[in-house]
Protein backbone atom coordinates (compact mmCIF):
# COMPACT_ATOMS: atom_id res chain seq x y z
CA UNK A 1 0.00 0.00 0.00
CA UNK A 2 1.42 3.30 -0.83
CA UNK A 3 1.70 6.19 1.29
CA UNK A 4 -1.33 8.15 -0.71
CA UNK A 5 -3.42 4.95 -0.26
CA UNK A 6 -6.01 4.92 2.76
CA UNK A 7 -6.30 2.62 5.40
CA UNK A 8 -10.01 1.04 6.32
CA UNK A 9 -10.46 3.50 8.75
CA UNK A 10 -9.57 6.80 6.22
CA UNK A 11 -11.11 5.68 3.21
CA UNK A 12 -14.51 5.03 5.63
CA UNK A 13 -14.31 8.71 6.42
CA UNK A 14 -13.63 9.95 2.83
CA UNK A 15 -16.21 7.41 1.60
CA UNK A 16 -18.85 8.95 3.95
CA UNK A 17 -18.00 12.53 3.89
CA UNK A 18 -18.19 11.96 -0.36
CA UNK A 19 -21.65 10.16 0.11
CA UNK A 20 -23.18 12.82 2.54
CA UNK A 21 -21.91 15.70 0.54
CA UNK A 22 -20.28 17.19 3.18
CA UNK A 23 -16.76 16.90 0.80
CA UNK A 24 -15.73 17.33 -2.88
CA UNK A 25 -14.41 14.72 -4.35
CA UNK A 26 -14.88 11.73 -7.29
CA UNK A 27 -15.97 8.32 -5.68
CA UNK A 28 -14.22 6.55 -8.21
CA UNK A 29 -11.08 7.87 -8.10
CA UNK A 30 -11.28 7.24 -4.28
CA UNK A 31 -12.92 3.37 -5.00
CA UNK A 32 -9.66 2.96 -7.30
CA UNK A 33 -7.50 3.16 -4.87
CA UNK A 34 -8.29 0.60 -2.57
CA UNK A 35 -6.00 -2.45 -3.18
CA UNK A 36 -7.80 -5.82 -3.76
CA UNK A 37 -7.42 -7.35 -0.42
CA UNK A 38 -10.42 -4.60 0.59
CA UNK A 39 -14.22 -4.71 -0.12
CA UNK A 40 -16.30 -2.32 -1.74
CA UNK A 41 -16.24 0.36 1.88
CA UNK A 42 -12.90 -0.39 2.31
CA UNK A 43 -12.95 -3.18 4.88
CA UNK A 44 -10.49 -6.52 5.08
CA UNK A 45 -11.92 -9.54 3.12
CA UNK A 46 -10.05 -12.18 4.84
CA UNK A 47 -11.30 -11.50 8.77
CA UNK A 48 -14.17 -13.30 9.81
CA UNK A 49 -17.14 -11.31 11.47
CA UNK A 50 -17.69 -11.55 14.95
CA UNK A 51 -20.35 -13.79 16.68
CA UNK A 52 -21.86 -11.07 19.07
CA UNK A 53 -25.34 -12.86 19.72
CA UNK A 54 -26.32 -14.16 22.77
CA UNK A 55 -28.65 -16.86 24.39
CA UNK A 56 -32.02 -15.22 24.56
CA UNK A 57 -33.96 -14.91 27.98
CA UNK A 58 -35.98 -17.50 29.22
CA UNK A 59 -38.56 -14.94 30.37
CA UNK A 60 -40.49 -12.68 27.96
CA UNK A 61 -39.39 -8.56 28.77
CA UNK A 62 -39.97 -5.25 27.37
CA UNK A 63 -37.67 -3.20 26.14
CA UNK A 64 -37.30 -0.15 25.82
CA UNK A 65 -36.15 1.69 23.02
CA UNK A 66 -35.59 5.13 21.61
CA UNK A 67 -34.36 5.21 18.13
CA UNK A 68 -32.59 8.02 16.81
CA UNK A 69 -31.97 9.10 13.17
CA UNK A 70 -28.22 9.53 13.55
CA UNK A 71 -27.60 12.94 11.34
CA UNK A 72 -30.71 14.70 12.42
CA UNK A 73 -30.07 18.18 14.19
CA UNK A 74 -32.66 19.08 15.67
CA UNK A 75 -32.89 15.47 16.61
CA UNK A 76 -36.01 13.13 14.96
CA UNK A 77 -36.38 10.42 17.13
CA UNK A 78 -38.76 7.54 18.62
CA UNK A 79 -39.19 5.95 21.62
CA UNK A 80 -41.08 2.04 21.63
CA UNK A 81 -41.67 -0.36 24.31
CA UNK A 82 -41.68 -4.18 22.57
CA UNK A 83 -41.11 -7.74 23.56
CA UNK A 84 -38.12 -8.83 23.87
CA UNK A 85 -38.56 -12.06 21.67
CA UNK A 86 -39.63 -9.94 18.31
CA UNK A 87 -37.44 -11.00 15.54
CA UNK A 88 -35.52 -8.35 13.98
CA UNK A 89 -37.35 -8.66 10.32
CA UNK A 90 -40.56 -7.58 12.89
CA UNK A 91 -38.49 -5.19 14.17
CA UNK A 92 -37.44 -3.29 11.13
CA UNK A 93 -41.03 -3.22 9.99
CA UNK A 94 -42.00 -1.51 13.42
CA UNK A 95 -38.90 1.06 12.56
CA UNK A 96 -41.18 1.65 9.00
CA UNK A 97 -44.12 2.40 11.15
CA UNK A 98 -42.47 4.67 13.38
CA UNK A 99 -41.13 7.34 10.59
CA UNK A 100 -44.16 6.59 8.15
CA UNK A 101 -41.88 4.87 6.18
CA UNK A 102 -43.14 2.22 3.24
CA UNK A 103 -40.21 0.12 3.14
CA UNK A 104 -39.59 -0.51 -0.38
CA UNK A 105 -35.55 -0.15 0.35
CA UNK A 106 -32.49 -2.78 1.53
CA UNK A 107 -32.01 -2.30 5.05
CA UNK A 108 -29.70 -4.14 7.52
CA UNK A 109 -28.91 -4.24 11.26
CA UNK A 110 -25.60 -3.59 13.19
CA UNK A 111 -24.39 -4.93 16.52
CA UNK A 112 -20.79 -3.91 17.37
CA UNK A 113 -20.26 -1.35 15.21
CA UNK A 114 -21.41 0.38 12.43
CA UNK A 115 -23.40 -0.69 9.60
CA UNK A 116 -20.84 -0.66 7.29
CA UNK A 117 -18.07 -1.76 9.66
CA UNK A 118 -16.26 -5.32 9.63
CA UNK A 119 -15.77 -5.47 13.04
CA UNK A 120 -19.97 -5.23 13.62
CA UNK A 121 -22.04 -8.95 13.19
CA UNK A 122 -24.56 -8.01 10.49
CA UNK A 123 -28.45 -9.03 10.30
CA UNK A 124 -29.61 -8.52 6.90
CA UNK A 125 -33.00 -8.56 4.87
CA UNK A 126 -34.00 -10.53 2.72
CA UNK A 127 -33.06 -9.08 -0.50
CA UNK A 128 -29.62 -9.08 0.26
CA UNK A 129 -30.06 -12.99 1.17
CA UNK A 130 -31.59 -13.88 -1.62
CA UNK A 131 -28.31 -12.25 -3.80
CA UNK A 132 -25.68 -13.87 -2.30
CA UNK A 133 -24.63 -11.82 0.95
CA UNK A 134 -22.66 -14.48 3.13
CA UNK A 135 -21.64 -11.32 5.37
CA UNK A 136 -24.34 -11.55 7.79
CA UNK A 137 -27.32 -13.25 9.49
CA UNK A 138 -30.80 -13.32 8.12
CA UNK A 139 -32.55 -10.71 10.22
CA UNK A 140 -35.76 -13.02 10.65
CA UNK A 141 -33.57 -15.40 12.44
CA UNK A 142 -32.56 -13.54 15.31
CA UNK A 143 -34.71 -12.41 18.37
CA UNK A 144 -33.97 -9.04 19.51
CA UNK A 145 -32.93 -10.10 23.40
CA UNK A 146 -29.94 -12.03 21.19
CA UNK A 147 -28.34 -7.98 20.47
CA UNK A 148 -30.04 -6.41 23.03
CA UNK A 149 -30.71 -6.41 26.67
CA UNK A 150 -29.29 -4.02 29.16
CA UNK A 151 -29.87 -0.17 29.30
CA UNK A 152 -27.68 1.94 27.06
CA UNK A 153 -26.61 -1.13 24.53
CA UNK A 154 -27.06 -0.27 21.19
CA UNK A 155 -27.81 -1.48 18.05
CA UNK A 156 -27.34 -0.02 14.60
CA UNK A 157 -29.61 -0.08 11.40
CA UNK A 158 -29.97 1.99 8.01
CA UNK A 159 -32.80 2.28 5.86
CA UNK A 160 -32.48 2.47 2.17
CA UNK A 161 -28.63 2.38 1.10
CA UNK A 162 -29.64 5.18 -1.47
CA UNK A 163 -30.68 8.11 0.99
CA UNK A 164 -28.58 5.99 3.84
CA UNK A 165 -30.64 6.79 6.96
CA UNK A 166 -28.69 5.33 9.69
CA UNK A 167 -30.11 4.63 13.18
CA UNK A 168 -28.75 4.21 16.39
CA UNK A 169 -31.46 2.04 18.45
CA UNK A 170 -30.38 2.53 22.09
CA UNK A 171 -32.13 0.14 25.25
CA UNK A 172 -33.20 2.37 27.91
CA UNK A 173 -35.13 0.24 30.19
CA UNK A 174 -36.16 -3.32 30.34
CA UNK A 175 -38.79 -5.07 32.51
CA UNK A 176 -40.83 -8.49 32.58
CA UNK A 177 -43.83 -8.66 29.71
CA UNK A 178 -46.89 -8.92 31.33
CA UNK A 179 -50.17 -11.31 29.47
CA UNK A 180 -51.60 -8.84 26.94
CA UNK A 181 -48.36 -6.70 26.25
CA UNK A 182 -48.44 -6.01 22.89
CA UNK A 183 -45.48 -6.46 20.29
CA UNK A 184 -45.06 -3.03 20.07
CA UNK A 185 -46.46 0.22 21.28
CA UNK A 186 -44.45 3.67 20.53
CA UNK A 187 -45.10 6.02 23.90
CA UNK A 188 -42.72 9.55 22.59
CA UNK A 189 -41.02 11.25 19.86
CA UNK A 190 -40.14 14.37 18.24
CA UNK A 191 -40.35 15.87 15.16
CA UNK A 192 -41.15 14.80 11.70
CA UNK A 193 -39.48 12.18 9.65
CA UNK A 194 -38.12 12.85 6.53
CA UNK A 195 -40.31 11.49 3.33
CA UNK A 196 -38.69 8.62 1.65
CA UNK A 197 -36.20 8.86 -1.54
CA UNK A 198 -36.04 13.13 -0.47
CA UNK A 199 -32.05 12.61 -1.22
CA UNK A 200 -30.57 11.72 2.00
CA UNK A 201 -28.82 13.03 4.94
CA UNK A 202 -28.50 17.06 2.57
CA UNK A 203 -32.53 16.99 2.49
CA UNK A 204 -32.46 17.13 6.02
CA UNK A 205 -31.52 20.37 5.45
CA UNK A 206 -34.51 21.65 3.78
CA UNK A 207 -37.06 19.25 5.08
CA UNK A 208 -39.39 22.37 5.43
CA UNK A 209 -40.05 22.21 1.93
CA UNK A 210 -40.60 18.63 2.35
CA UNK A 211 -43.12 18.17 4.80
CA UNK A 212 -45.98 20.62 5.96
CA UNK A 213 -45.16 20.73 9.15
CA UNK A 214 -41.30 19.77 10.59
CA UNK A 215 -42.30 19.60 14.09
CA UNK A 216 -45.18 17.54 13.93
CA UNK A 217 -45.40 14.23 15.69
CA UNK A 218 -48.60 12.33 16.85
CA UNK A 219 -48.21 9.15 19.14
CA UNK A 220 -51.81 7.87 18.57
CA UNK A 221 -51.56 8.49 14.89
CA UNK A 222 -47.71 6.05 14.50
CA UNK A 223 -49.40 3.37 16.84
CA UNK A 224 -52.66 3.09 14.82
CA UNK A 225 -49.93 2.25 11.77
CA UNK A 226 -48.25 -0.33 14.15
CA UNK A 227 -51.85 -1.84 14.97
CA UNK A 228 -53.44 -0.95 11.90
CA UNK A 229 -53.87 -4.57 10.39
CA UNK A 230 -54.41 -6.68 13.82
CA UNK A 231 -57.40 -3.98 14.30
CA UNK A 232 -59.08 -4.11 11.35
CA UNK A 233 -58.77 -7.82 11.47
CA UNK A 234 -60.59 -7.98 14.42
CA UNK A 235 -63.54 -6.05 13.91
CA UNK A 236 -63.72 -7.92 10.65
CA UNK A 237 -64.01 -11.19 12.34
CA UNK A 238 -60.94 -12.62 12.38
CA UNK A 239 -59.66 -14.65 15.41
CA UNK A 240 -57.12 -12.50 17.80
CA UNK A 241 -54.54 -15.01 17.89
CA UNK A 242 -54.68 -14.73 14.10
CA UNK A 243 -54.62 -11.39 14.36
CA UNK A 244 -51.84 -11.46 16.81
CA UNK A 245 -50.04 -13.27 14.55
CA UNK A 246 -50.05 -11.16 11.66
CA UNK A 247 -48.70 -8.61 13.16
CA UNK A 248 -45.81 -11.20 14.54
CA UNK A 249 -44.72 -12.28 11.36
CA UNK A 250 -44.65 -9.48 9.98
CA UNK A 251 -41.36 -8.99 7.53
CA UNK A 252 -41.07 -12.01 6.89
CA UNK A 253 -40.71 -13.98 3.80
CA UNK A 254 -44.42 -15.90 4.35
CA UNK A 255 -45.80 -12.81 6.15
CA UNK A 256 -48.00 -11.41 3.59
CA UNK A 257 -49.28 -15.03 2.16
CA UNK A 258 -50.66 -15.23 5.84
CA UNK A 259 -52.23 -12.16 5.62
CA UNK A 260 -54.07 -13.26 2.65
CA UNK A 261 -54.91 -16.41 5.04
CA UNK A 262 -55.84 -14.43 7.66
CA UNK A 263 -58.95 -12.54 6.14
CA UNK A 264 -60.03 -15.81 4.28
CA UNK A 265 -60.40 -16.79 8.01
CA UNK A 266 -63.25 -14.18 8.99
CA UNK A 267 -65.38 -15.84 6.19
CA UNK A 268 -68.58 -17.55 8.05
CA UNK A 269 -68.12 -21.56 8.46
CA UNK A 270 -71.11 -23.87 7.62
CA UNK A 271 -72.14 -25.94 10.51
CA UNK A 272 -72.94 -29.56 9.65
CA UNK A 273 -76.54 -31.31 9.92
CA UNK A 274 -76.98 -33.90 12.37
CA UNK A 275 -76.68 -36.95 10.19
CA UNK A 276 -73.41 -35.24 8.71
CA UNK A 277 -72.13 -34.62 12.01
CA UNK A 278 -72.74 -38.33 13.27
CA UNK A 279 -71.06 -39.64 10.24
CA UNK A 280 -67.90 -36.91 10.72
CA UNK A 281 -67.41 -37.63 14.43
CA UNK A 282 -68.37 -41.84 14.28
CA UNK A 283 -64.82 -42.15 16.19
CA UNK A 284 -65.06 -39.92 19.03
CA UNK A 285 -69.05 -40.85 19.34
CA UNK A 286 -67.83 -44.51 19.72
CA UNK A 287 -65.62 -43.94 22.46
CA UNK A 288 -67.96 -41.40 23.99
CA UNK A 289 -71.22 -44.00 24.10
CA UNK A 290 -68.35 -46.99 24.83
CA UNK A 291 -67.34 -45.44 28.13
CA UNK A 292 -71.20 -44.24 29.09
CA UNK A 293 -71.45 -46.73 31.76
CA UNK A 294 -67.58 -47.55 32.11
CA UNK A 295 -64.49 -48.54 29.87
CA UNK A 296 -62.62 -51.09 31.83
CA UNK A 297 -58.85 -50.62 31.71
CA UNK A 298 -56.21 -53.29 32.26
CA UNK A 299 -54.05 -53.02 35.02
CA UNK A 300 -51.66 -51.09 33.66
CA UNK A 301 -53.89 -48.45 32.76
CA UNK A 302 -54.22 -49.82 28.65
CA UNK A 303 -57.46 -50.87 26.81
CA UNK A 304 -58.33 -54.46 27.18
CA UNK A 305 -57.55 -56.37 24.07
CA UNK A 306 -61.20 -57.01 22.64
CA UNK A 307 -62.02 -53.18 23.01
CA UNK A 308 -58.88 -52.15 21.64
CA UNK A 309 -59.72 -54.21 18.76
CA UNK A 310 -62.94 -52.25 18.43
CA UNK A 311 -61.30 -49.06 18.84
CA UNK A 312 -59.04 -49.92 15.93
CA UNK A 313 -61.48 -50.85 13.69
CA UNK A 314 -63.51 -47.70 14.04
CA UNK A 315 -60.42 -44.89 14.29
CA UNK A 316 -59.29 -44.26 10.49
CA UNK A 317 -55.52 -43.44 11.66
CA UNK A 318 -55.50 -47.21 13.02
CA UNK A 319 -57.35 -48.60 9.60
CA UNK A 320 -54.47 -47.07 7.61
CA UNK A 321 -51.81 -49.59 9.29
CA UNK A 322 -51.18 -52.37 7.55
CA UNK A 323 -50.58 -54.62 11.17
CA UNK A 324 -52.95 -55.95 13.51
CA UNK A 325 -52.46 -54.69 17.38
CA UNK A 326 -53.59 -56.52 20.25
CA UNK A 327 -52.03 -53.92 23.29
CA UNK A 328 -53.00 -50.44 23.37
CA UNK A 329 -49.14 -49.70 23.93
CA UNK A 330 -48.42 -50.71 20.35
CA UNK A 331 -51.75 -49.42 18.89
CA UNK A 332 -50.34 -45.87 18.95
CA UNK A 333 -52.91 -44.14 17.16
CA UNK A 334 -56.04 -45.41 19.44
CA UNK A 335 -53.58 -44.27 22.52
CA UNK A 336 -52.87 -40.45 21.18
CA UNK A 337 -56.64 -40.41 20.08
CA UNK A 338 -58.17 -41.11 23.12
CA UNK A 339 -55.41 -39.33 25.10
CA UNK A 340 -56.41 -36.56 23.12
CA UNK A 341 -60.21 -37.12 23.81
CA UNK A 342 -59.34 -37.03 27.60
CA UNK A 343 -57.00 -33.56 27.02
CA UNK A 344 -60.03 -31.76 25.29
CA UNK A 345 -62.15 -32.79 28.23
CA UNK A 346 -64.20 -35.51 26.72
CA UNK A 347 -63.27 -38.66 28.56
CA UNK A 348 -61.54 -38.80 31.89
CA UNK A 349 -59.97 -41.77 33.89
CA UNK A 350 -62.01 -43.00 37.35
CA UNK A 351 -60.20 -45.55 39.43
CA UNK A 352 -60.07 -48.37 36.64
CA UNK A 353 -62.21 -47.09 33.83
CA UNK A 354 -63.01 -44.51 31.24
CA UNK A 355 -65.52 -42.07 31.61
CA UNK A 356 -67.51 -39.34 30.23
CA UNK A 357 -67.09 -36.11 31.33
CA UNK A 358 -70.45 -33.79 31.25
CA UNK A 359 -69.43 -32.47 28.24
CA UNK A 360 -68.86 -35.90 26.89
CA UNK A 361 -72.12 -36.72 27.93
CA UNK A 362 -73.96 -33.94 26.18
CA UNK A 363 -72.25 -34.53 23.13
CA UNK A 364 -72.63 -38.19 23.08
CA UNK A 365 -76.26 -37.58 22.46
CA UNK A 366 -76.16 -34.74 20.16
CA UNK A 367 -73.31 -34.97 17.53
CA UNK A 368 -73.79 -30.92 16.45
CA UNK A 369 -73.36 -29.80 19.97
CA UNK A 370 -70.08 -32.12 19.88
CA UNK A 371 -69.05 -30.27 16.87
CA UNK A 372 -69.91 -26.92 18.46
CA UNK A 373 -67.87 -27.90 21.39
CA UNK A 374 -64.98 -29.36 19.62
CA UNK A 375 -64.19 -25.92 17.64
CA UNK A 376 -64.66 -24.18 20.52
CA UNK A 377 -61.47 -26.55 22.38
CA UNK A 378 -59.53 -26.35 18.77
CA UNK A 379 -60.32 -22.22 18.66
CA UNK A 380 -56.78 -20.27 18.56
CA UNK A 381 -55.66 -18.86 22.01
CA UNK A 382 -53.41 -15.85 21.62
CA UNK A 383 -51.03 -17.21 23.76
CA UNK A 384 -46.90 -16.85 23.21
CA UNK A 385 -46.16 -20.94 23.70
CA UNK A 386 -44.73 -22.75 20.63
CA UNK A 387 -47.98 -25.19 21.19
CA UNK A 388 -50.39 -22.25 21.13
CA UNK A 389 -48.47 -20.50 17.66
CA UNK A 390 -48.24 -23.78 16.40
CA UNK A 391 -51.50 -25.02 16.87
CA UNK A 392 -53.38 -21.62 15.53
CA UNK A 393 -50.95 -22.00 12.03
CA UNK A 394 -52.18 -25.53 11.56
CA UNK A 395 -55.49 -24.80 12.09
CA UNK A 396 -55.67 -21.31 10.31
CA UNK A 397 -53.44 -23.39 7.18
CA UNK A 398 -56.18 -25.93 6.99
CA UNK A 399 -59.08 -23.89 7.00
CA UNK A 400 -57.50 -21.78 4.64
CA UNK A 401 -55.90 -24.15 2.00
CA UNK A 402 -57.81 -25.43 -1.04
CA UNK A 403 -57.21 -29.10 -0.73
CA UNK A 404 -57.47 -30.83 3.33
CA UNK A 405 -53.88 -30.54 3.42
CA UNK A 406 -51.23 -28.80 6.38
CA UNK A 407 -47.67 -27.57 4.67
CA UNK A 408 -45.63 -28.57 7.60
CA UNK A 409 -42.47 -27.04 6.16
CA UNK A 410 -44.63 -23.72 5.50
CA UNK A 411 -45.58 -23.67 9.26
CA UNK A 412 -42.03 -25.05 10.77
CA UNK A 413 -40.25 -21.97 8.72
CA UNK A 414 -43.09 -19.38 10.24
CA UNK A 415 -42.25 -20.74 13.64
CA UNK A 416 -38.31 -20.70 13.10
CA UNK A 417 -38.81 -17.09 11.93
CA UNK A 418 -40.25 -15.97 15.04
CA UNK A 419 -37.36 -17.52 17.15
CA UNK A 420 -38.28 -21.03 18.20
CA UNK A 421 -35.70 -23.29 18.36
CA UNK A 422 -34.94 -26.69 19.89
CA UNK A 423 -32.68 -26.47 22.91
CA UNK A 424 -29.71 -26.80 21.72
CA UNK A 425 -30.40 -24.51 18.91
CA UNK A 426 -31.82 -26.51 15.94
CA UNK A 427 -34.08 -25.91 13.87
CA UNK A 428 -37.85 -26.63 14.08
CA UNK A 429 -38.95 -29.39 11.28
CA UNK A 430 -42.20 -30.03 10.10
CA UNK A 431 -42.65 -33.58 11.38
CA UNK A 432 -42.34 -32.49 14.32
CA UNK A 433 -45.07 -30.02 14.88
CA UNK A 434 -48.16 -32.33 15.00
CA UNK A 435 -47.10 -33.53 18.43
CA UNK A 436 -47.43 -30.24 19.81
CA UNK A 437 -50.72 -29.49 18.38
CA UNK A 438 -53.94 -29.39 20.36
CA UNK A 439 -56.62 -31.68 19.20
CA UNK A 440 -54.54 -32.91 15.67
CA UNK A 441 -55.53 -36.64 16.34
CA UNK A 442 -59.16 -35.29 16.40
CA UNK A 443 -58.42 -33.52 12.87
CA UNK A 444 -56.82 -36.76 11.46
CA UNK A 445 -59.91 -39.09 12.42
CA UNK A 446 -62.51 -36.79 11.01
CA UNK A 447 -64.92 -39.40 8.40
CA UNK A 448 -65.50 -39.81 5.55
CA UNK A 449 -61.45 -39.76 4.49
CA UNK A 450 -59.69 -41.50 2.13
CA UNK A 451 -57.95 -44.89 3.08
CA UNK A 452 -54.34 -45.12 2.90
CA UNK A 453 -52.70 -47.90 3.79
CA UNK A 454 -49.25 -48.11 4.87
CA UNK A 455 -46.55 -45.95 7.19
CA UNK A 456 -46.70 -42.72 5.33
CA UNK A 457 -48.88 -39.21 6.28
CA UNK A 458 -52.03 -40.16 6.90
CA UNK A 459 -55.04 -38.23 4.54
CA UNK A 460 -57.22 -35.60 5.80
CA UNK A 461 -60.98 -35.10 5.63
CA UNK A 462 -62.60 -32.28 4.11
CA UNK A 463 -64.47 -32.35 7.22
CA UNK A 464 -60.97 -31.60 9.05
CA UNK A 465 -61.06 -28.45 7.22
CA UNK A 466 -64.90 -27.49 8.26
CA UNK A 467 -64.03 -28.23 11.57
CA UNK A 468 -61.02 -25.65 11.22
CA UNK A 469 -63.01 -23.30 9.76
CA UNK A 470 -65.68 -23.65 12.38
CA UNK A 471 -62.97 -23.23 15.11
CA UNK A 472 -61.90 -19.76 13.83
CA UNK A 473 -65.11 -18.83 13.67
Amino acid sequence: MSPDTPDAAEFRRRFDAIVAGQTGGDLNDLLAQIPVSFGPRGVPLDEERPELRRVPLEELHILTLTVDIDAAHPRIWRQVEILSDTPLAVLHEVLMDLFSWAGGHLWRFALGGGVWDHHSQLFLCPFDIADGDTEGTPAGDTRLDEVLRQPGEVLRYIYDYGDSWEMTIRVDAMRLAADGDPVATCIAGERAAPPEDCGGVPALDHIAELVENPEAFDVDEVNSMIDAQPAQMKMAGVNDAVAELVLAYKGTALGSDLVSRAWQSALPAAEPTREQAETALAPILWFLRRAGDGLPLTAAGYLKPAVLKEAAAMLPAQRDRPWAVTREVDAHDVLHFRLALRDLGLLRKYKDQIRATAAGTQGRDDPVQLWRYLASRLRPKAERTFEAQASTLVVLYLATNPEPRVPWDNIAALLSAWGWRHPDGQAIEGYEIPAYVRGWEVLLNLEPREAKRGLGPHPLSPVAQALARSALG
